[in-house]
Parts: structure tokens; sequence; C-alpha cells
């Protein structure tokens, strides 16, 4: 992994009603100043910036664009040199939330009011299982099963949960990509059967659509951003539980 470094979640802007209309808008410092997402109120506070409860962007794990060797400096002091889909340039991941994340946010309810509504980026497992390496055929999706439901409590889902209820959000957009179908079913039905009998769809995003609907988290499904300039992509998916458990494939049994 890239040299084990947690790559942090971070607030990136806001979400808010402008002329009847859902809008997002980044931090005029995005550029240049990272903000942990446990510090948005605190920013906030000091820019004067009425807020209402933050939106929280899931994506799955940081890959090789989230590192970089010039550093970024920190709101509160430091340095650091990664953040979570990094870039607003066309094409990025960041880009794609910039400008497609309001039609996500469209008909969902959460933005009522006249508040500015903070936006955190997030990942399910902040280290990068990918290692760098190609995720088509690479060991992304066993790390990342592997550490999202392990034991130990840095990579764990119970450390997603953790953050989520540090940040109390009114909406979480679930924003993972599915990963190699074949190998999450076959992975899970080796390590994790209870969670392979009700999980709503065995994939990498079906596993955080899972946790967090056992932890009854305000969630709806989306693909990953760098899909979003298609609008299929931007879908959102009902998720529920499944009305009967999954039966074992006789090739598995």
């Amino acid at each position: 992994m890239h040299n084990n470094v947690i790559c942090p979640d971070e607030f990136v802007g806001f979400a808010f009603i402008q002329n009847g209309k859902v809008q997002v808008s980044f931090r005029l410092d995005y550029s240049t100043l990272f903000v942990y997402a446990e510090d948005y109120a605190l920013y906030c506070k000091e820019n004067e910036t009425d807020i209402g409860k933050p939106i929280v962007v899931i994506a799955e794990s940081p890959h090789t664009n989230e590192f970089f060797d010039a550093p970024l400096l920190v709101f509160k002091g430091g340095k650091i040199y990664c953040r979570p889909t990094n870039g607003t340039t066309r094409g990025t991941a960041g880009f794609y939330i910039k400008t497609q994340l309001p039609d996500i946010l469209t008909d969902t309810g959460v933005i009522t009011d006249n508040l500015w509504h903070p936006i955190i980026i997030a990942n399910a497992c902040q280290y990068q299982c990918s290692t760098g390496r190609p995720t088509e055929n690479g060991p992304r999706d066993k790390n990342f099963l592997t550490l999202f439901w392990g034991n130990i409590s840095h990579f764990n889902a119970t450390s997603l949960v953790h953050r989520l209820n540090l940040f109390s959000p009114c909406k979480i957009i679930i924003a993972c990509t599915k990963g190699n179908l074949s190998f999450v079913r076959k992975w899970l039905l080796k390590y994790k059967k209870h969670v392979f009998f009700c999980i709503h769809e065995l994939s990498l995003r079906g596993c955080v659509e899972h946790t967090l609907m056992q932890n009854g988290f305000p969630f709806v499904s989306v693909g990953h951003p760098c899909s979003w300039h298609n609008p299929k992509c931007r879908q959102k998916r009902e998720i529920s539980p499944l009305n009967r458990p999954r039966k074992i494939p006789k090739k598995y049994a």
C-alpha cells in the first residue's frame, strides 16, 4: 500500500439552494488548503457560514491520483500529501462531484432550508487497497474486503461507522465501485457467509450499503463519481433488505 498512509476524510465545500435549484460549490481555498472532515464546523464558524447537517459522499478507497508529491497546507496547521477523490479538472472524480452532485441531491428532500450543507468526501477504507496497481486485475478487491471486514479497528467497517457517527450526516451518498463481482461473491462465501446470505448486492458497494443499512444511516447509492458523466450512473438505487436469504450456488456449495 502507499506507505500505509491513511487518506483522511475531507470537508470540500457546500450544497445549497439557489434560485430554487440545488447547487454545489467547493471551498474557494480548496486548491491550496486541506480541511479535515472533523474540522468542518470550526472552519465554517471562522468563516461566519450558517450551516446545516453535512452530506457525506463515500468512495471505496484511494487509488493513485489521491497521493501526490507537492504538499497541501492543512487548516489548523501542518501539511498533507493526499486527499480523497483528488482533483477538480474535467475527468476526475472531484470534477464530477462538483458538477453532477446537484443532480443526485435533487428530489432527495435533503436540502429544504436556506442553510449551506457541508460536503464531506470519505473513503470506506482509507488505505490504498489497489497498492497503486491497475484495479481490474490487481489486489484492490481482496485488500478492500480484508480490511473493511477485518478485525483491525482502523481498517474495518466499524471504523466507517465510527466516522459517520461523528459527522451525523443528513444524507450519505454511497458512490463506491462494484469491483470484480465474481471475486467478491467467492470471498464473501468463504470468509463472511452470514453477510453473503443477506447482503443486497455482492459487490464492494454492496458491502458498504449493507453496513450502513445495518446501522440505520440514511443513504442513496449511485455509481462511482468517475462515471457520473453518464446519467445512468447517477441514478439512485433503492436498497432494502432481502425478502429471503440468498441461496448458495451449486458450484460454490
